[in-house]
């Protein structure tokens, strides 16, 4: 078999059904897909697939990159883990020592916000830092590198 050609059968079907109507798409590759949910066959192609990802892209410059950093808190002085009321101390320190905006459910604080960052409690007692969407990688290191001075320094407190 020549490189490049698929062993699979070409459809001869080249249109699009929905419903009664009949559409042509035209192409050279056809591949038969079911959409159980809607009861309708629609023939693909591979140039439509690119397209149809290709077409949720962003220009370049719109591209950002946004920092996820999680960190596990433990008690120095027996290696246990940091229990949610030590955490919620440390995100009430973040909000009175360097400005950040409290985000509270149910009447307790579950993290803090500012300029587009958050520092979250998250399910596995874990905090983490989810930075703002920045144009850098220089702009995201300065970040976490900010957010680590900020709570290392109430760690030592």
């Amino acid at each position: 078999m020549p490189l490049g050609q698929s062993a699979r059968p070409k459809h001869t079907d080249h249109s699009l059904v929905a419903g009664s109507e009949r559409c042509a798409v035209p192409s050279r590759h056809r591949t038969r897909m079911h959409a159980a949910e809607t009861k309708r066959s629609i023939s693909l192609t591979k140039e439509d697939l690119i397209n149809h990802l290709r077409g949720g892209c962003k220009p370049r410059h719109k591209w950002r990159i946004g920092t996820e950093h999680e960190k596990l808190g433990f008690n120095l002085r027996d290696n246990s883990r940091m229990n949610h009321d030590q955490i919620a101390k440390m995100l009430r320190k973040l909000e009175s020592r360097f400005g950040w905006t409290p985000m509270m459910e149910a009447g307790k604080i579950i993290g803090v916000q500012m300029d587009g960052q958050s520092v979250t409690l998250e399910p596995g007692g874990q905090f983490e830092l989810s930075g703002a969407p920045v144009d850098t990688i220089h702009k995201t290191c300065a970040e976490v590198n900010s957010h680590l001075y900020q709570v290392t320094g109430l760690g030592n407190d």
